[in-house]
C-alpha cells in the first residue's frame, strides 16, 4: 500500500475534487459580481456627477454674465439715477406736483393730500406724501392717532 503511486488521473475524477473545484469557482463568480456591481454603482455615480457639473457650470456662466452687468458702466449710470437721484449734464428730470390727475394716476393720493407721484421704471407710480408735520409729532400721530 505504501508503494502505491499517486494516481492523479484517479484524483481529478474524484467526488472531493469535483466539490472544491465547484466551490472554488462559486466563490470566484461571487467576487466577480461584487466587482462588477461596484463598477456599475461607480459608472452611476459618475454620470450623476458629471450632470451636477453641467447645471454648475451652466449657473456659473449665467451668474457671470450677471456680474458683469453689475461692472458694467450701464447699470452704475442707471443706479445713480434710481438711487441718488443723479442725472447727465444737459439733462433735465420733470417732478410732477399734481397727484390728482385726470387719468386716475394720483390713485394712491389719499385725501388730497399734496406730495409727489414719482413714475419708476416699468411703469410703477409711487406717491410720496410731503409731511410738514415734525418728527416727534409724526411718531404720536402713529402710536395715538391722529
Amino acid at each position: 500500500m505504501l508503494t502505491e503511486r499517486f494516481n492523479f488521473k484517479k484524483f481529478l475524477q474524484s467526488k472531493i475534487t469535483l466539490v472544491v473545484v465547484c466551490i472554488v469557482l462559486v466563490l470566484i463568480a461571487v467576487n466577480a459580481g461584487k466587482i462588477f456591481y461596484k463598477n456599475y454603482e461607480a459608472d452611476k455615480d459618475i454620470e450623476a456627477l458629471k450632470k451636477d457639473v453641467a447645471v454648475l457650470e451652466d449657473n456659473h456662466r449665467r451668474l457671470e454674465k450677471i456680474n458683469t452687468f453689475f461692472e458694467s458702466d450701464f447699470f452704475a449710470e442707471k443706479e445713480a439715477r434710481l438711487k441718488f437721484g443723479m442725472r447727465k449734464e444737459g439733462e433735465h428730470v420733470v417732478v410732477i406736483q399734481d397727484a390728482q390727475r385726470e387719468d386716475g394716476a394720483g390713485e394712491n393720493n389719499k385725501k388730497g393730500e399734496e406730495g409727489v407721484t414719482t413714475i419708476l421704471p416699468g411703469g410703477r407710480e409711487v406717491f410720496i406724501q410731503n409731511n410738514k408735520k415734525s418728527n416727534p409729532i409724526q411718531w404720536w400721530d402713529y402710536f395715538f392717532g391722529a
